[in-house]
């Protein structure tokens, strides 16, 4: 149990913050990543209610997407490390494959595999990504202008959107980073 004197007990209706976390709250995202605490644990470990840890789950909305972020970031290492590993796997494989040949090694291996027709990548072309930037400049809703692409009936970049949108990426690259 921990000492009550350091739990605080924040009332979501008349605690309003514009922006940024608290060092709780920072910490109480940090334990939830790390997966390896109840939401009791962790709120005693940050110093608050555990009522407060699940009004912060549920309607903080700064709370709320600064853990879904870092989650989004986390799921990308993890795919970032699975497809590593997927290589060094197949590197394996190859060379035993080599090693040992067999026939039904070769088939359990085509059964278990999935050619994509694409690459995962994005945009490999300059051109591109700058038409991309200016068609979503377009005043056009997400779903309006997909259909637009799908049926093929969508305007082609004009110099003008063109010369805006190289304009933008310019002054966004010029930016002082403000964490150096």
């Amino acid at each position: 149990m921990s000492d009550p004197a350091r739990k605080t007990s924040v009332d979501i209706r008349t605690y309003r913050r514009h922006a940024g976390l608290t060092n709780q709250q920072e910490a109480a995202i940090l334990e939830l990543l790390r997966g390896q605490h109840t939401d009791r644990e962790i709120a005693d470990l940050v110093g608050v209610d555990r009522i407060t840890l699940y009004k912060w789950k549920t309607r903080d909305p700064w709370f709320i997407t600064e853990l879904n972020r870092r989650r989004d970031q986390l799921w990308q290492y993890e795919l970032d490390r699975l497809r590593s590993l997927g290589r060094a796997a197949l590197d394996f494989l190859a060379q035993e494959f080599v090693e040992h040949p067999s026939t039904s090694t070769a088939l359990a291996i085509l059964r278990h595999v999935s050619i994509p027709t694409s690459s995962p990548s994005g945009p490999t072309d300059v051109e591109a990504i700058i038409n991309e930037r200016a068609i979503g400049n377009r005043k056009l809703g997400e779903g309006r202008r997909r259909l637009l692409e799908k049926r093929g009936v969508l305007e082609p970049v004009t110099p003008e959107e063109r010369y805006r949108a190289i304009r933008e990426i310019e002054t966004e690259l010029d930016q002082e980073d403000p964490n150096p």
